[in-house]
């Protein structure tokens, strides 16, 4: 009688286990969708890029935004490895919800080094 009590409790526990498992890979899966649902990725322009520090540099970007056909611009401060340059084009994406909200995804083409404006 016993052995078949801990025989039942042992099999629902695998089972909720596993229902549990199955929930908590469902709520992940459904977070990342809504949290990829909420970037807007785009291309811009660098129009200025100063250095500030040592690789430390700051831009300003040009980028049309998806929701309107209006050139729009921003300033992003980072340190970065590469040299960027005045007119290179680089990715973006931003948010939905605040504007303001922007990640510099990195360059999209590289011109040569005698091509670059610096300033």
């Amino acid at each position: 009688m016993m052995c078949r009590f801990f025989v039942r409790v042992k099999d629902h526990g695998v089972l909720c286990f596993f229902c549990a498992i199955a929930i908590i890979v469902f709520v992940l899966h459904m977070f990342s969708v809504y949290e990829r649902n909420l970037w807007h990725h785009t291309t811009g322009k660098i129009t200025y890029v100063k250095e500030i520090r040592d690789r430390n540099f700051m831009y300003t970007i040009e980028y049309m935004a998806k929701t309107d056909t209006a050139k729009h611009k921003v300033r992003l401060f980072r340190s970065d490895s590469s040299s960027p340059f005045k007119g290179q084009e680089v990715g973006l994406k931003y948010r939905k919800n605040d504007i303001q909200d922007f990640v510099l995804l990195g360059a999209l083409k590289y011109m040569p080094e005698s091509v670059q404006d610096k300033s």
